[in-house]
């Protein structure tokens, strides 16, 4: 069995998240690093999934994903655990999750009554 030790954990975890080490070079690396960008409207700053892609990527064209989301249909927003974009390659995977989420609801401690 491989043991790590916490750092190396909270280390390999921010790297994966595109946090630390080299810059993501796309939209589409990042979301497929990270499975989904949450989508959030309110913008004290900026959109939420704006900040998510600036922190990892730098400047980046924001036209660009309103390209891969509604030109090119390579994202699609999506309620994955949250209002998400995640990636149309994923969506044989996305559209089961509603009926695991029925299910999961209806075994819920709050379903017995």
């Amino acid at each position: 069995m491989l043991t790590l030790s916490p750092q190396l954990t909270r280390r390999l975890f921010i790297t994966k998240q595109r946090l630390a080490g080299e810059k993501a070079t796309s939209i589409m690396d990042v979301v497929r690093d990270i499975n989904c960008v949450q989508i959030d409207p309110i913008s004290a700053v900026a959109r939420s999934h704006q900040l998510v892609l600036f922190s990892r990527l730098g400047n980046y064209d924001l036209d660009g994903l309103d390209t891969l989301l509604w030109d090119e249909r390579k994202l699609f927003e999506y309620w994955a655990h949250c209002a998400s974009i995640v990636l149309t390659e994923d969506y044989p995977i996305d559209r089961f999750a509603p009926k695991r989420r029925v299910v999961a609801a209806r075994d819920s401690a709050f379903a017995v009554r």
